[in-house]
């Protein structure tokens, strides 16, 4: 009887383990997807003949597709250069700073360095 009762324990452990696999599979599934998704519409907005800087993108995407060195453009925005402010978008960074974000954004197209 004792017996009995452990296997069927160890089954119910079992069982929750597999759902919380199952859950997590889910969750990075969807996640992944998430951002294949993001990737391929920036890819799409960058293959345009003369793609423009705009408040959706993060900063380190305009570090890297428009060339501008970071220290120009962490000082443009007024922030310091950390890794939390590598992954904000120009959008959050205008509304955390009260700043106008078109203007910044149109000053950041028309940057000279």
């Amino acid at each position: 009887m004792k017996k009995k009762n452990v296997n069927d324990i160890i089954n119910i452990l079992y069982l929750i383990l597999i759902i919380l696999l199952v859950l997590l599979i889910i969750f990075y599934v969807y996640r992944v997807h998430t951002q294949y998704t993001q990737f391929k519409s920036h890819q799409k907005y960058f293959r345009q003949q003369n793609p423009q800087i705009e408040s959706w993108m993060p900063v380190d995407v305009v570090v890297r597709y428009f060339h501008i060195p970071p220290e120009i453009l962490f000082n443009e925005l007024r922030i310091s250069n950390t890794r939390l402010n590598q992954r904000l978008t120009l959008d959050s960074i205008c509304k955390k700073n009260q700043l106008n974000c078109t203007r910044v954004v149109d000053d950041l197209n028309h940057l000279k360095f």
